[in-house]
């Protein structure tokens, strides 16, 4: 079942990174001291305190001594005044230094090492999941990131960034009901007509079903996950594009994704019926040409409802069982 009302990947979002995560505990360049340097702080600064107080008593002491004549008395306590007063103030200035030190070295480290608030989200750092990057945001070359999809073929690999058709690019997909024609739209879906291509170079969709099919509103057939259960992928993920005023009429042939941002793999849905309440958040890459006749007979039969009434598996299967460039 997709999100909302639009073609997705299963009911769970894929595994992996993504947005609005809450950052890392104890990020953040704004932390307090740890405690054991705080208490050596109000330790000194007390010391430095007692001495001064010490200081002011023998600085009385010393003009007491003068009035009474005990000039003696009163150079000794003059002297102890001044070592006191000596001490205090070194003591002060090396606080004053040891707090400068370190709010530097710790500044530092925070910045350096210390996971906090930032812009980047877990998929454009390291973290497996989803990226904002889109193909005119890096040069024209396609982002394709990790993503553990269920049913990933392993050593599949990714498709090359650098896109490698341009204009149309013909396909057929032969399924057990007959052929589909279709028409990709390399120049302004380079990276999704890329990620098709690479894929049937890969015999991804070879022996699939088309495992979801709704009507009413929308009114799409939905296939291209090995798993068959709306929630596989090919173990990458990559951006929307040809999404700006984009409609779903009859014979579109688009990309579905999960709620998560751009989060296209490899399943994408054929428009048999105009379906003009769907949002311009799906990338289309194509145009069916010839076949939509096979999409028909399986629309008209239905589906088994299991994802609400007018959306669920196909009443009658149809399995891709080739998919040719052509």
């Amino acid at each position: 079942m997709s999100y909302g009302n639009g073609p997705g990947y299963g009911q769970q979002p894929p595994p992996g990174g993504g947005y609005g995560q809450q950052p890392p505990p104890g990020g953040g360049h704004n932390q307090a001291p740890p405690p054991n340097h705080l208490v050596w702080a109000i330790i000194t600064l007390f010391c430095c305190q007692i001495l001064g107080i010490v200081s002011i008593i023998f600085a009385a002491q010393v003009n007491g001594k003068f009035q009474q004549g005990d000039y003696a008395g009163a150079v000794d306590s003059s002297n102890k005044a001044k070592t006191f007063a000596m001490i205090g103030t070194i003591l002060g200035v090396v606080q004053v230094v040891g707090i400068i030190i370190y709010v530097v070295v710790v500044g530092v480290a925070v910045s350096a090492s210390t996971p906090g608030y930032t812009s980047s989200t877990p998929d454009s750092v390291s973290t497996p999941g989803y990226s904002t990057s889109t193909p005119d945001a890096i040069g024209g070359a396609c982002n394709y990131l990790e993503s553990p999809d269920p049913g990933a073929p392993k050593d599949l690999g990714r498709p090359p960034v650098q896109p490698g058709y341009k204009g149309t690019v013909g396909a057929t997909i032969k399924t057990s009901l007959g052929d589909v024609g279709v028409s990709l739209d390399a120049a302004k879906a380079p990276c999704s007509v890329g990620s098709f291509a690479f894929l049937i170079k890969k015999n991804y969709f070879d022996n699939t079903q088309c495992h979801r099919l709704t009507s009413g509103s929308l009114r799409v057939l939905q296939c291209g996950d090995p798993t068959g259960t709306g929630t596989g992928g090919p173990g990458y993920r990559f951006a929307n594009e040809n999404t700006t005023g984009a409609t779903y009429t009859r014979g579109v042939l688009a990309m579905a994704h999960s709620q998560q941002p751009d989060s296209n793999g490899s399943q994408f849905f054929i428009v048999y019926g105009d379906s003009m309440t769907l949002p311009p958040d799906y990338t289309v890459f194509g145009q069916v040409t010839s076949g939509l006749d096979v999409i028909d007979q399986v629309a008209n039969a239905g589906s088994d409802d299991s994802n609400g009434t007018g959306d669920g598996k196909p009443k009658k299967k149809i399995e891709i069982i080739d998919v040719t460039i052509t």
